[in-house]
């Protein structure tokens, strides 16, 4: 093999190696619910629920969810556009540690799907994660799968 041919063998292995796959990582988290509110606008409908968040049988704090229903927009699907904020325990006892998900809720089958859009630095590396709830009722589970094997810790 001539030393060219040598040379872009050599290159493209090595480029191969180093593009190493990404490793996926996810927490499952039940959400139970303590309260529901409507409240309703000239411009639709506002839903505020408010609960608890465990990691198994671990608490780990509390969540709000907004969901909007926009009157004109959505009524057709059925849907609702949705910010879950999950407010976590914080070891130092300062402000919560957080997660904060937008996505789109359905009223047909009660699923969420989104996304973690900010968090704070504790949870940094789960921004951009997705996030889904196949159901929801009075307590259900949200599962968040990021790229990475950074672990989710409970402080």
């Amino acid at each position: 093999m001539n030393r060219l041919i040598q040379g872009v063998v050599v290159t493209t292995a090595l480029v191969a190696a180093s593009i190493a796959p990404a490793f996926a990582a996810s927490v499952l988290l039940t959400l139970t619910r303590t309260n529901l509110a409507n409240v309703t606008d000239a411009a639709g409908t506002w839903q505020i629920e408010t609960g608890t968040v465990a990691r198994g049988a671990t608490p780990a704090g509390h969540y709000e969810i907004e969901r909007r229903a926009s009157t004109g927009a959505v009524e057709a699907q059925n849907t609702a556009a949705v910010r879950v904020t999950m407010f976590l325990a914080n070891s130092a006892g300062g402000a919560p540690e957080n997660i904060v998900l937008l996505g789109s809720h359905s009223f047909t089958t009660g699923a969420f799907i989104g996304s973690v859009a900010a968090t704070s630095t504790r949870y940094a590396f789960m921004r951009s994660a997705d996030a889904s709830a196949p159901t929801a009722g009075t307590s259900y589970n949200m599962t968040l799968t990021w790229t990475g094997v950074f672990p989710f810790a409970l402080p």
